[in-house]
């Protein structure tokens, strides 16, 4: 270990062990004690678009894949101190085959400029200096996940002013590619009666009649590869489909959305649509509606279906 001013750089080797370039702000020598000791505190932790927050139960968040974006809230407190500054910054396990300069994620920090001072700071590699006076804030971090190891983690630092030590918290992942994209239906209701949700057992639908209208909302996901194109269709043609609202900064042939076809644009590795399914005809009393999802991953995609049954006029 080498202190060199206020920066203390630690370097670790091996396959085992992990790997933190710069961990600045820590102070060799320096008594402390657990009133100078700032804290942080994760206020959310988001994965994606979900809506659940794992500040409490980190250990439960799901694999994650190139392209998937975490939202995090950290609630900064410097007790008895004025904070200092602050750094995030990756963790990581090495192969010995592995570039040292490896990034497996990128970040945006969001912060009050207020409490900030400019001429210190360099969010865009994860480092804020913080003014006098400053001994509570909140930090929101957008960390996008831009490649995969065995094993990562998302590191902060926080130190406060004068002789405190810094203090350290992370973020466990698991990160890892799927071969297979994800179709994931989060809502499903029967002429905008929202109080029955048949997102998970779309088997306890009613029996349709002519003009009965089902709302699909879907999240489309690539897995740690870009999405290559969707397709909703029915054989029997006794239903009409629409896709709206889509995100049209996805979509590289629009032409092909009245087909009931998304063909997507490089690098988009989640999306979510909204399906509009009208009763047409009820010639047959069964049909099928299919769902169909490729990646750029080179292996074969996936497929849904949902079976339907039709009221005979």
């Amino acid at each position: 270990m080498v202190c060199i001013g206020s920066f203390l750089i630690i370097t670790y080797r091996g396959m085992k062990k992990w790997l933190f370039l710069f961990l600045p702000f820590l102070f060799a020598g320096c008594d402390t004690s657990n009133d100078d000791m700032p804290t942080i505190e994760i206020v959310k932790l988001y994965v994606n678009d979900e809506d659940i927050n794992y500040r409490n139960k980190i250990d439960k968040l799901p694999d994650l894949t190139v392209g998937d974006e975490l939202i995090i809230e950290l609630d900064l407190r410097g007790k008895k101190v004025d904070l200092s500054r602050f750094l995030v910054q990756e963790g990581k396990e090495l192969l010995p085959e592995e570039r040292e300069s490896g990034i497996f994620f990128s970040f945006a920090i969001g912060f009050n400029e207020e409490v900030i001072s400019n001429t210190i700071s360099k969010p865009e590699e994860g480092m804020l200096a913080f003014k006098d006076g400053i001994r509570r804030t909140n930090l929101e971090i957008k960390v996008t996940i831009t490649d995969v190891v065995n094993e990562a983690a998302i590191l902060f630092y926080l130190s406060s002013k004068g002789h405190a030590e810094t203090v350290k918290t992370g973020i466990s992942l698991k990160l890892s590619n799927s071969d297979t994209p994800t179709i994931k239906i989060t809502e499903l209701y029967l002429n905008n009666n929202e109080k029955n949700n048949y997102c998970d057992n779309s088997d306890d639908l009613p029996v349709l009649s002519f003009g009965d209208e089902l709302y699909f909302n879907m999240k489309l996901y690539g897995n740690g590869y870009g999405l290559s194109s969707f397709l909703v269709y029915e054989k029997k043609e006794q239903l009409s489909i629409d896709i709206v609202p889509y995100d049209e900064n996805v979509v590289s042939i629009p032409e092909n959305i009245g087909k009931g076809i998304l063909d997507f644009k490089n690098n988009v590795f989640r999306t979510s649509l909204v399906l509009k399914v009208n009763v047409k005809s009820t010639a047959d009393v069964k049909t099928i509606l299919t769902f169909e999802l490729s990646s750029k991953s080179g292996f074969e995609g996936i497929k849904e279906t949902v079976d339907l049954v039709l009221e005979r006029e």
